[in-house]
Parts: C-alpha cells; sequence; structure tokens
C-alpha cells in the first residue's frame, strides 16, 4: 500500500508539471499567432533560453 501511494504521488507530480507545460506552450502558440512575422518566433526564443 505504502509503494502505491508513492507512486501514485510521483504520478500525480508529473500530471500537475504537464498541466503547466501545456499553459506555457499554448501561451507560446499564442504569440506566435499574434506575432507580425517579423521577429523571432517566441517558441524559438524560449527554447534558445533554456
Amino acid at each position: 500500500r505504502a509503494r502505491a501511494a508513492r507512486k501514485l504521488a510521483l504520478i500525480e507530480q508529473k500530471m500537475a508539471d504537464l498541466v503547466v507545460m501545456q499553459q506555457l506552450l499554448g501561451e507560446l502558440v499564442q504569440q506566435c499567432d499574434a506575432g507580425d512575422g517579423g521577429t523571432i518566433c517566441p517558441i524559438i526564443e524560449a527554447l534558445i533560453r533554456e
């Protein structure tokens, strides 16, 4: 039971991390869609910073 509870906690943390990643990526896609085409894509900029 303790092992299953630890695994569940790990899965819940991973899911929370994925939600954050989904939100950030969604924001970057919206920024690209709103861009004027003359600037560097926000997604590329974010990847370069990483």
